[in-house]
């Protein structure tokens, strides 16, 4: 059965939404071709990302010096789209893929980053300044442990549960994986999260990395930053780039050096 879209796709697209969402699909099939996007979420909305991605296929693979950012419903894009073999990176978020074990302590036989489309939606979550003003959506992350409702920071007089000062990188991990359904983790502190699951020595999107940098000083007063951190894999860019939360204050995707890196963990 032919791949068809009813109307146009991408930049002043018609973009009806099963339109974007075969399109969105198509383009995370051949994600290596548009490295370093990272895949895309298949919600059937059109944004930056989307068209960034189109225009990315259609300079990389269509080899085109002016891309358009536009899938036409008979087009080159979606002729190319659909007649090419689906990528061995292909990994959209909260889908499956088929892959080989690539270590002793894994054996899996098909991957699930589903909580990847919920970490992906929370971009953009930032802390705010001050103790009694608070991001509620982040002390929502730090509720999946409850015990730091009740557990004082005697350096601070402040609950850890109750502010976003709270280093929040494992509670957000958390969170993002009971909302896929998956088993939460061991604590709100990241060193805890390296025998999560089970251990991988190739990463695939949505893999728990745990690393370890040489924290610079607190601020006085404060608790001293551990180095540790937790967050979800995306690629292998610029050493390896992640999503998490608590990178500078945010919920955002960042780079980080290959020598930190600890371990890859996978749900069981």
């Amino acid at each position: 059965m032919t791949i068809t879209i009813t109307g146009s796709v991408g930049k002043d697209g018609i973009n009806r939404h099963h339109d974007v969402e075969i399109v969105q699909t198509l383009i995370n099939r051949q994600a290596k071709s548009i490295a370093p996007l990272r895949p895309l979420r298949v919600d059937g909305v059109v944004g930056a990302r989307t068209i960034a991605a189109i225009e990315a296929y259609q300079r990389n693979v269509l080899s085109e010096a002016e891309p358009d950012g536009l899938v036409d419903t008979n087009g080159k894009t979606i002729r190319s789209l659909r007649s090419a073999a689906p990528g061995a990176s292909a990994i959209p978020f909260g889908s499956r893929q088929v892959v080989e074990p690539t270590s002793k302590w894994v054996n899996v036989a098909a991957v699930e980053a589903s909580w990847m489309g919920f970490a992906d939606g929370e971009q953009g979550v930032t802390e705010r300044k001050g103790f009694d003003v608070n991001n509620t959506r982040i002390i929502e992350y730090m509720n999946t442990f409850p015990y730091l409702k009740n557990t004082l920071n005697k350096k601070t007089g402040q609950y850890y549960g109750k502010v976003d000062e709270t280093a929040w990188c494992a509670c957000f991990v958390n969170w993002c994986l009971k909302k896929a359904g998956k088993a939460g983790g061991p604590s709100a502190k990241a060193e805890h999260w390296q025998n999560y699951g089970k251990g991988l020595d190739t990463p695939v999107p949505g893999a728990i990395t745990v690393l370890y940098k040489q924290p610079k000083p607190g601020k006085p007063g404060e608790d001293s930053p551990t180095g540790f951190h937790v967050a979800f894999f995306v690629s292998n860019e610029n050493g390896f780039t992640l999503l998490g939360g608590n990178q500078d204050n945010t919920v955002k995707v960042k780079a980080y050096p290959q020598h930190s890196l600890i371990a890859y963990r996978w749900p069981l």
